[in-house]
């Protein structure tokens, strides 16, 4: 419905993530944390913010374990799972299975490993909605260095996605997020029956067309979150921006330092002990247990039911999935799920 928000909103979870070092054959990219929540949850929350109540989450690869994660998730609006056949066939097939499914209505189709503010959602969706002719709004990013490059006219429309266009005003990238019009199904339904697997495919279909496509230029960082370095440095940011709140758990702001005396017994079973240094940003969740003489952060993340042993370092590491770490051990760099370490890139 133009003019007024009444859209569903499509979140693509159903990939590997085989980029990941290993990580996404233990767990589905979905459900990797960052500041202390899983990208879906993110996801879920943020869509949620931006006023769009009926959410559908594509998944396929280890799709029980994101089910089970969903049903433990508080305060959730109307979400539905949708199991893609045959998801190996790549993002557009993702993308075609849910579209299918929605019955005229705008939506907002987001990668759940996009790490972008509710903010910017509502903006793309108001500006989509403005926009009465135009088939797609995709998000661009003038200043950015990742995604795929998009060629524009000097109007914000858009000429080509990942090919050249000589009669460009400017070039920009983008990370496929974007409000589509219901008659966007017909060209991925097309495009899949033809032997396309991403969307880019899609997109200079509709321009071939005739079809509109229009920009919206994003005003923020914003992070597609495809390898080892990408997690370690949304979590970063992200702890920095100080708006962390996780009930029952201990954050210490950037730049701030908590050092602890005799050892500290919190109701939430967070238990630190003596001697242990806590450098902000870092984030302690319910159910940890932090050894002696440790020194924590910054840019560390612990989940829930972590156990550090007595004289580690552990800074710049995203650890969860009931991870132990020894005595002494030196961690950094590092994403660790159930007490195995992943690297980042060399």
């Amino acid at each position: 419905m133009r003019g007024g928000i009444n859209i569903h909103g499509v979140i693509l979870a159903a990939g590997k993530g085989e980029r990941m070092k290993g990580l996404t054959r233990a767990i589905p990219k979905a459900l990797i944390q960052v500041s202390g929540k899983t990208l879906l949850e993110l996801s879920i929350e943020r869509l949620s913010k931006a006023n769009v109540q009926k959410i559908i989450v594509a998944v396929g690869w280890k799709s029980d374990m994101i089910r089970d994660a969903i049903s433990q998730f508080e305060n959730l609006p109307d979400v539905q799972v949708i199991e893609v056949p045959k998801y190996e066939i790549g993002p557009l097939q993702t993308l075609t299975t849910v579209l299918n499914i929605i019955v005229n209505e705008e939506t907002i189709i987001c990668p759940v490993d996009l790490l972008i503010s509710s903010d910017a959602i509502s903006m793309i969706i108001s500006h989509h909605s403005e926009n009465e002719s135009a088939t797609v709004t995709l998000a661009v990013d003038s200043h950015g260095d990742l995604g795929s490059v998009v060629s524009v006219d000097s109007l914000g429309r858009v000429m080509g996605v990942q090919r050249e266009v000589d009669k460009a005003d400017s070039t920009v990238k983008s990370a496929m997020f974007m409000v589509v019009s219901p008659d966007f199904t017909d060209y991925c339904q097309a495009a899949l029956n033809g032997g396309s697997t991403r969307a880019v495919s899609v997109l200079n279909n509709i321009i071939e067309k005739g079809h509109i496509i229009q920009s919206y230029s994003v005003r923020e960082t914003w992070f597609d979150v495809d390898t080892i370095s990408d997690v370690l440095e949304a979590n970063r940011l992200l702890l920095e921006s100080a708006k962390i709140q996780h009930r029952g758990s201990i954050f210490i702001p950037s730049g701030d330092i908590m050092e602890i005396g005799d050892t500290l017994d919190l109701g939430s079973g967070i238990k630190v002990g003596r001697g242990v240094s806590l450098n902000g940003p870092c984030l302690i969740q319910g159910n940890s247990k932090i050894g002696e003489n440790c020194i924590i952060g910054p840019n560390a993340s612990l989940d829930k039911g972590t156990e550090v042993g007595d004289y580690c370092e552990i800074q710049n590491a995203i650890i969860f999935g009931q991870s132990k770490i020894p005595n002494r051990s030196k961690v950094s760099g590092i994403v660790m799920y159930e007490s195995e370490r992943f690297k980042m890139e060399e």
